[in-house]
Order: structure tokens, then C-alpha cells, then sequence
């Protein structure tokens, strides 16, 4: 009788950990926020019977301003809430939000990147992985749990840490810059 040998190999996959409390605080925010603004339609039609011209200053100040909050609530729960898996021949991206699979090649990866994006007077640090069709996907400090690690983790897998990226942001301002 012949014994027959089974060799199983073991894939290294490192796939940290996201901060499940971000999306759900920033889609509480969101709720809040266009609650307030439903609020706020009774004044602004009582503002346009009276024709206020004093009271559309303030109300389209909260209006805009409102509205550009839920912009980044919007915007954050869709392209920030990112499961990412890494193994040694791909990446595997899922977005909770949209339930979308991207799946890049180690062959059609550009680099990964560290980032130091500083805004006003805080900064936070990011990593961003760049395929070569150009398409940046972005994995920001406060939405994963130990993201000093995940750099050092990926490494083990064979990734190497393409250069540094400093930004600084504004509200309508991007600069960037890249050094290898």
C-alpha cells in the first residue's frame, strides 16, 4: 500500500484591520446633517414669503456649508471603507460601501506609496497604492487599527514601498509632491 502525500501551500495573506466605527459615525453625521436641513425649510420659505434679504445671507451660508459637509460624509463612506487583502501575487480591494472587488496584479501594480497629507495645522499619514492604468486607491491612518504596521506587513509579503508623497491640502487646494 502506497502512502500518498498531500502538500498543501499556505498563502500569506495580510488583510488589515478597518475601523468599522468611521463609516458609521460619518453616515450617523450625514443623517444629522440632512435632518438640519429639512429643519431649516420652514424658515428659508418663510425667508423667501418676507423677501429677507438679510436672512438669505445666513441661511444660504448654512445651506452651503451643509451641503459641503455631506459632501465629504458622502465621499468618505464611498471611497474610504476599504477592506484590502494582500497576498504575495495580488491586491484585493472591496469597498463595503458600493460592494465593489477590484483585484490588482502584482504585474499591473505602479507602486505603493507612504503619504504625509497635511491639512491646516494637523497632519496624518496615508498609503496609496497606484496601478499602472493610474487609478490611486487610497488607505487613510484613521480608518484602519495599527496602520503603522501595514507597510512593515506588506513587506513580508515581497511589496516594496515605492517612494514618499507630501501633500498639502485644503479645502479647494491639492499640492503634491513626490519623491522617490
Amino acid at each position: 500500500m502506497t502512502k500518498v502525500k498531500k502538500l498543501a501551500t499556505k498563502i500569506m495573506i495580510y488583510t488589515p484591520k478597518l475601523n468599522l466605527i468611521i463609516p458609521l459615525l460619518r453616515s450617523i453625521f450625514l443623517v444629522l446633517l440632512i435632518g438640519c436641513i429639512i429643519i431649516i425649510y420652514a424658515p428659508i420659505k418663510k425667508t423667501i414669503e418676507n423677501k429677507d434679504i438679510g436672512a438669505f445671507f445666513y441661511i444660504g451660508f448654512f445651506l452651503i456649508s451643509f451641503i459641503i459637509l455631506s459632501w465629504q460624509m458622502i465621499k468618505g463612506i464611498l471611497t474610504e471603507a476599504l477592506i484590502v487583502s494582500f497576498t504575495p501575487n495580488e491586491i484585493v480591494i472591496r469597498n463595503i460601501a458600493t460592494f465593489n472587488k477590484e483585484v490588482i496584479e502584482r504585474e499591473q501594480l505602479k507602486g505603493i506609496y507612504g503619504c504625509k497629507k497635511q491639512f491646516a495645522k494637523g497632519s496624518f499619514d496615508s498609503i496609496i497604492i497606484e496601478s499602472k492604468n493610474r487609478k490611486r486607491i487610497e488607505l487613510i491612518e484613521f480608518n484602519y487599527f495599527a496602520f503603522k504596521s501595514i507597510i512593515s506587513e506588506i513587506e513580508k509579503l515581497g511589496y516594496k514601498k515605492t517612494g514618499t508623497i507630501f501633500r498639502n491640502t485644503s479645502l479647494f487646494k491639492n499640492t503634491e509632491y513626490t519623491i522617490e
